[in-house]
């Protein structure tokens, strides 16, 4: 459990990029009509789950999300570390590794049954496993753009009024910036029946959840919104691609590190350093047919 103070000092580098970049105060993605997406109205039929090699993510296809109104396969979950680790032993991948100033060492390799997703590792270094998997199958993955984020935010039930305030609990893992600490109590851990076998701190000290504890949202997806944000591949309208003679990466959603209550879950936006290595940010995989 941190306390804000400690939180500044240690996060300093993306509480600032999070202040000048935050979509809420400067950057406005575009409104669902520009999307070309309706909104559900009915029941969705049982998601089609596919995954193209054994280590390979789980894969939920998504009518409609794409440009165009393409499909799109998107994965499941956040891109948890187990299968990360894979481009790790076979292509030379960065493993994530604890900060500088932690009192935990490094972690090791993740346990077979490992749920908690991949962080601790430079957004700019995520490329290395997206060309691993896309070697690998022969199929082209990537991260979504932030247009497509929001297809598949609209078409999973989420709305323009939903914020970190509102959204409800029982939905998702979320935290706003007002209260006293970051992440999820230890009574709320100790409550999910969490023991880490993970080492890396963000797992320790409870600043994001294993996956799919929540359930699963209409299409068939985990946590995209919730848990940790996501990162997406370009920058929304109006934030800067540099920063302090810094490349400059967005996300989308958010989680139990920090947003404010006034977050909108839809629209909203966090951007930060490429080369900064961050616990609170988590990767979702997408695949075209």
């Amino acid at each position: 459990m941190i306390r804000l103070p400690k939180l500044f000092l240690m996060f300093a580098s993306t509480l600032l990029l999070s202040n000048m970049c935050h979509a809420q105060d400067v950057a406005q993605s575009a409104a669902v009509d520009d999307l070309q997406v309706t909104p559900p109205t009915a029941a969705a039929p049982a998601p089609i789950v596919v995954r193209d090699c054994v280590e390979c993510p789980e894969l939920v296809k998504v009518d409609g999300a794409g440009r165009e109104g393409k499909t799109l396969f998107v994965g499941r979950y956040e891109l948890l570390w187990r299968e990360y680790y894979l481009s790790v032993t076979e292509a030379g991948c960065p493993a994530p590794t604890n900060p500088a100033y932690s009192s935990f060492p490094d972690p090791g390799p993740p346990s077979p049954d490992d749920r908690y997703p991949i962080t601790s590792i430079r957004p700019a270094e995520i490329q290395c496993y997206l060309s691993w998997v896309s070697k690998k199958t022969g199929k082209t993955y990537r991260l979504p753009t932030e247009q497509e984020w929001m297809r598949i935010a609209v078409l999973s039930g989420v709305t323009e009024q939903d914020t970190v305030e509102n959204y409800p609990r029982s939905k998702a893992f979320l935290r706003d910036m007002s209260n006293e600490y970051i992440g999820m109590t230890r009574e709320e851990c100790d409550t999910l029946g969490i023991k880490p076998s993970d080492k890396r701190e963000s797992v320790l000290l409870c600043h994001m959840a294993p996956v799919g504890l929540k359930g699963a949202d209409r299409l068939g997806l985990y946590d995209l919104i919730g848990n940790l944000p996501e990162l997406i591949a370009d920058l929304p309208e109006g934030v800067p691609s540099i920063a302090l003679n810094r490349r400059v990466v967005a996300s989308k959603g958010a989680g139990v590190f920090m947003s404010k209550a006034n977050f909108n879950l839809l629209r909203g936006n966090t951007s930060y350093f490429a080369e900064l290595k961050n616990q609170a940010y988590g990767f979702r995989v997408i695949r075209e047919e």
